[in-house]
């Protein structure tokens, strides 16, 4: 048990870990579905993700600045469930 807190903080750690990739693949940029071969053009790919990523993430952070229209994309009660990223991607694509 003297390793409880440890192993509570690595656990928490893999969770933000784990919505970082779900918003690069499947909730984002869907990077999975790429079929680059090329080891010098995925690297380039993976440039342009992470700097596209740290714009969507830093204009997410302007949440409250959308929260007359974030109930209108979002169900209130699953809005604390997305990441900061995804809201924003939601917003920017919004149809």
């Amino acid at each position: 048990m003297e390793w409880a807190k440890d192993i509570i903080n690595y656990y928490r750690r893999r969770w933000s870990i784990e919505t970082l990739f779900g918003d690069l693949e499947s909730r984002g940029f869907n990077i999975n579905k790429t079929s680059v071969k090329n080891p010098e053009m995925l690297q380039n790919l993976l440039i342009l993700v992470a700097i596209a990523f740290c714009f969507t993430f830093i204009m997410g952070l302007a949440k409250p600045l959308f929260k007359d229209i974030l109930p209108k994309i979002f169900r209130k009660n699953r809005l604390k469930s997305y990441s900061v990223f995804h809201i924003n991607h939601r917003l920017l694509y919004k149809k």
